[in-house]
């Protein structure tokens, strides 16, 4: 098991993310970012629940209670329309 402020680094680094970019995205200074990823300060709940939005994964996967195969994919706001095709876009890339 990752500690937090590695797979936190992890998935930034992954998704291209600067430090700054991803403390503008859930509204804290780059140096939390910092303090996140080095161990040295840990996200509060509110914090958490943003880094794990952000980065498209569970709170579950940042805290290493599993290994994102029970990852969801927020359709808040999306049509059944929408929703359908990601579904099957999903499905597509399953069948690869």
């Amino acid at each position: 098991m990752l500690p937090i402020g590695d797979v936190i680094r992890d998935l930034r680094n992954g998704q291209n993310l600067s430090q700054e970019k991803l403390a503008r995205k859930i509204g804290v200074n780059k140096s939390t970012i910092t303090m996140y990823e080095n161990g040295t300060r840990v996200p509060s709940i509110k914090k958490l629940i943003a880094l794990s939005k952000s980065l498209g994964v569970t709170t579950d996967y940042l805290l290493g209670l599993n290994n994102g195969e029970n990852a969801y994919l927020d359709v808040t706001g999306l049509t059944p329309k929408q929703i359908e095709s990601l579904n099957l876009t999903i499905a597509n890339y399953r069948a690869l």
